[in-house]
């Protein structure tokens, strides 16, 4: 944890250093004016390390949360502005290159791009926040699945993931999570994990409208690597109370008269070493389950289509990535994950990969809006 800290906090002290110097450098100041943007940047410094020991103790003040918001806002905030930075720098270097071959003053053009390239990173972090601020989408998927009977042509699966309920996103988007779901309408309703960030006693009254989620073959759960931050145990009691089937390594029959599917699920690999943790274990979850019957996994990293290979899984879902979040994460998920969002095939297993009804760390969506996919099952 040292280490970590140690870690970010240089990281985050050399964006802050070289996104300030660039508008130290734009905006020409000096004397008063100087010294007052550069302690606007170190107080944006330590709002980043005070947002994430504000989210540990649970429900604070209002003047804590003013504080812990700014600090996550600030945070995707200046990511996007050391973008804008770096590429200015690149293209400036491009031109003064350029320029010597030329033997032309190219000042004037780079002070131009640098402009542009800052207040085009503005523009991003306003659509970023209002990306995050806006309702998750409900988009229907229709997914082809081998050896589907034809009573569950159409059968609608709801799948939720990556909500992230927290002191900053509580009770009221709980409750437009739990309006959605109503106008799906699902057959079914299945949230992949990442539920929420924080301790049961913090959060409970802000979750509490995910009792009323209602869904004709009930509502499953599998734990993903932030219920193994925030207390497995604690958190699955409370789920259970709240109505919802929690999967641990194991499956759900679904009927219609004389037709079935399977519905497995199982753990996350994070919770290998979390107290309370379980092993995730494909093999044990899809147990018993006759080879006829299609099988749905629940899984909430999409890498863990590899320990479902062989198994007979007809469709996986998942959530974790979240689409990127906020640009250009889009282009580094993959060197984690080998899908960022949508349907595609990891070997012999058809994933399908949601891109979450919330935000983690930064409350920002850039490129990659939240949404609630319905899965639309057909025999293929």
């Amino acid at each position: 944890m040292v280490f970590f800290l140690v870690v970010v906090l240089s990281l985050s002290a050399l964006l802050h250093f070289q996104v300030a110097s660039r508008w130290i450098s734009l905006l020409r100041l000096s004397g008063g004016s100087l010294w007052g943007l550069r302690a606007g940047f170190a107080l944006l410094f330590l709002f980043v390390p005070a947002s994430f020991a504000l989210t540990r103790l649970g429900r604070p003040g209002w003047l804590a949360e003013v504080v812990s918001l700014v600090g996550y806002v600030w945070m995707g905030s200046l990511f996007l502005l050391w973008i804008g930075t770096l590429s200015g720098s690149l293209a400036g270097i491009v031109i003064k290159g350029l320029a010597r071959l030329g033997a032309w003053n190219p000042d004037p053009l780079v002070l131009r791009v640098h402009w542009g390239f800052q207040l085009l990173a503005v523009a991003g972090v306003i659509a970023a926040v209002v990306g995050a601020k806006l309702a998750p989408r409900i988009r229907q998927v229709e997914v082809s699945i081998r050896g589907l009977p034809k009573s569950f042509d159409g059968y609608r699966i709801a799948h939720v993931s990556d909500t992230h309920f927290s002191h900053l996103r509580g009770r009221r988007h709980a409750q437009e999570l739990v309006d959605a779901l109503d106008l799906v309408d699902a057959d079914l309703v299945v949230h992949t994990g990442d539920l929420v960030d924080g301790t049961v006693e913090a959060l409970r009254e802000d979750v509490s409208p995910l009792a009323k989620v209602r869904s004709k073959d009930g509502k499953l759960f599998v734990r993903g690597n932030h219920e193994a931050y925030s207390g497995i145990a604690p958190w699955t009691a409370e789920l259970r109370r709240l109505g919802w089937d929690v999967l641990e390594n194991e499956h759900r029959i679904v009927r219609k008269g004389e037709d079935s599917i399977c519905v497995a699920g199982v753990t996350d690999a994070h919770e290998a070493k979390a107290p309370g943790g379980t092993v995730p274990d494909a093999r044990k979850a899809l147990e018993g389950v006759p080879p006829e019957v299609a099988v749905i996994l629940l899984a909430h990293q999409p890498r863990q289509a590899m320990e479902a290979q062989g198994l007979g899984v007809d469709l996986m879902l998942s959530g974790h990535t979240h689409g990127g979040q906020i640009w250009p994460f889009h282009h580094m998920v993959p060197l984690q994950q080998p899908l960022l969002a949508g349907l595609g095939v990891l070997g012999d297993v058809q994933v399908f990969v949601s891109r979450g009804a919330g935000t983690w760390g930064p409350p920002l969506r850039l490129f990659a809006p939240s949404e609630i996919p319905v899965l639309v099952l057909r025999p293929a």
